[in-house]
Order: C-alpha cells, then sequence, then structure tokens
C-alpha cells in the first residue's frame, strides 16, 4: 500500500476554478482501480497552499492511474491554475 501527497500552490482568484478540479480529479482518482482513498486538505494558515492525499493498494495501480488519460487531462487543467510545479512525495505504508 501506498500513500501519495501533492502539494499545490494556488493563484489568487482562482479559488472556485481549481476546487472544482480538485473534487474531479478526487472523483476520477477513486473510480480508477486500487485508489483505496483521496483526501483534500486546505492549509489553515496559508489559504492558498492545498494537500490531495491518496492511498493506493499498489504501486502498480497509482502508476497506472498517473499515466492515465483521464488522469493527464484533469492535471492539465490543473497545473494551467498553478504557479508553481506542484510538490509530489509517494510513500510506503508500514504497519
Amino acid at each position: 500500500m501506498i500513500r501519495v501527497i501533492n502539494e499545490r500552490s494556488l493563484l489568487n482568484g482562482e479559488l472556485g476554478d481549481v476546487v472544482r478540479l480538485f473534487s474531479e480529479e478526487a472523483r476520477r482518482a477513486r473510480a480508477a482501480g486500487g485508489c483505496l482513498s483521496y483526501e483534500i486538505l486546505q492549509s489553515t494558515r496559508v489559504h492558498h497552499v492545498w494537500l490531495s492525499c491518496s492511498t493506493w493498494s499498489s504501486s502498480d495501480h497509482w502508476k497506472s492511474w498517473k499515466t492515465s488519460q483521464s488522469c493527464n487531462e484533469i492535471e492539465g487543467e490543473i497545473k494551467s491554475h498553478l504557479p508553481l510545479t506542484e510538490k509530489e512525495s509517494v510513500f510506503t505504508c508500514i504497519r
């Protein structure tokens, strides 16, 4: 099992569009095989910083999602609203 965390910073005035896109990304990821959970978090201190946290049953499931047309389409739309490259971290879950 792995957990993927994406940190993204938004442009001012983009909140409504981007929140809609984040929700669509979460919906699509949950529909992909192997996605166990997907959460979207907003920083309480720095309101333009957002995290998406997803848990996948295996790295193969996540890689399949990352290379899918559905993922590439929605991430392309999201990236058009981001001033900087997002930071993506992948962790193995230890029980």
